[in-house]
């Protein structure tokens, strides 16, 4: 059985989503930082019904899908591109905030 590693990627790299595929087929663990003024959008996108001046934190898990509503933030064009191969290895997707922190979940740690 294969122990995950930890791959750490910061978004707007040249290889971040290249190398978070590459992860995703060695089964890795992967901890992608999002540029921080995404924050507020992210939260807006994810929580549309949310009251004004609530608390903006955000700590989910979330199926596949939730990348490409993520993908619809401006900046984060590209994130859609790992919706289907994080959906054929049973992965999971983490969101943390602040600082926005993307998580891919191997199914041994989702």
């Amino acid at each position: 059985m294969h122990n995950a590693d930890v791959v750490a990627l910061v978004w707007g790299s040249a290889r971040c989503i290249d190398g978070a595929l590459e992860a995703l087929a060695r089964g890795d663990y992967v901890e992608m930082v999002l540029p921080a003024d995404t924050h507020h959008a992210l939260f807006a996108h994810l929580y549309p019904a949310a009251d004004r001046g609530a608390p903006e934190n955000l700590d989910i898990r979330g199926a596949p899908q939730m990348v490409s509503r993520m993908a619809t933030v401006a900046g984060l064009g590209g994130l859609e591109r790992l919706e289907a191969p994080l959906a054929r290895a049973g992965y999971r997707v983490g969101l943390s905030t602040p600082p926005p922190v993307l998580r891919l979940l191997p199914p041994s740690a989702a």
